[in-house]
């Protein structure tokens, strides 16, 4: 009987090392836990914060698509009265060429009629000095 009862107190023994051990094991994986859970915590926060960013710039993004689009639409806009006002100089242009001719033709005949009126002013001067 003694021989039974030193076994099953070494038996026993044995169950409260191995229950002693299975508590620290358990003890070591809540500490375990509890860190991951803090790094599972922080990555949370961090996809927050680029969720975040992210819906800022596409945010970003699409006022300046908007913006951009609304610049076509000016640029659009400006294109079309340059070839608008590029038209128009052509005939403005032709017009111009005109009237610098027409400036010329006058300028010929005031220069015609001032060397006329010298003659006939040195024809009265040659001929009252001869009287």
């Amino acid at each position: 009987m003694k021989d039974r009862y030193d076994t099953e107190s070494q038996k026993l023994e044995d169950l409260r090392t191995k229950l002693k051990e299975i508590k620290e094991d358990i003890q070591q994986i809540e500490e375990a836990n509890k860190q991951l859970n803090k790094e599972l915590e922080g990555h949370l926060k961090e996809i927050e914060e680029r969720n975040k960013t992210i819906d800022d710039k596409t945010r970003r993004i699409a006022e300046l698509k908007k913006k951009t689009q609304e610049l076509e639409k000016f640029k659009f806009v400006l294109d079309y009265k340059i070839k608008e006002l590029k038209r128009n100089i052509g005939p403005r242009e032709e017009e111009i060429a005109k009237m610098k001719e027409q400036i010329a033709n006058m300028n010929a005949v005031i220069y015609f009629l001032f060397v006329k009126r010298l003659i006939v002013i040195l024809g009265n001067f040659t001929f009252q000095k001869n009287k």
